[in-house]
């Protein structure tokens, strides 16, 4: 519904939608900074809460579902304290000759978007 309210009547173009998250999204010097000022006032006006750290823009650079997005340098990547938690995690189970299903469960959960280059 708020997507609707967004696009259809408050005419807010290039709006990406991916579960509880709302992101606009152009080149430099495009209208998205005009977007993202509609969407913040029309969901105060809906009484819908934003969380501050979710709330930002324009930038070349946002965290997205725990990823990190660089639109300049055309990368995801995690963000480095998701980054140093994984290496932490996996010296941890190193020095270990076992573990139970819960740990290991953690310890995939941290690991799912990691990737080594």
């Amino acid at each position: 519904m708020v997507e609707l309210i967004l696009q259809k009547l408050r005419q807010v173009q290039d709006l990406l939608h991916y579960l509880d998250d709302f992101i606009t999204a152009g080149p430099p010097n495009s209208l998205c900074a005009q977007y993202f000022s509609i969407a913040r006032h029309r969901c105060h006006r809906l009484g819908l809460p934003l969380h501050p750290l979710k709330c930002v823009g324009p930038s070349s650079v946002m965290v997205v579902s725990g990823i990190e997005l660089d639109s300049v340098e055309q990368i995801a990547r995690l963000p480095s304290d998701k980054l140093e938690t994984a290496c932490l995690l996996v010296q941890q189970w190193r020095s270990r000759k076992w573990r139970n299903r819960g740990q290991l469960e953690s310890l995939i959960g941290h690991l799912q978007h990691a990737k080594v280059v």
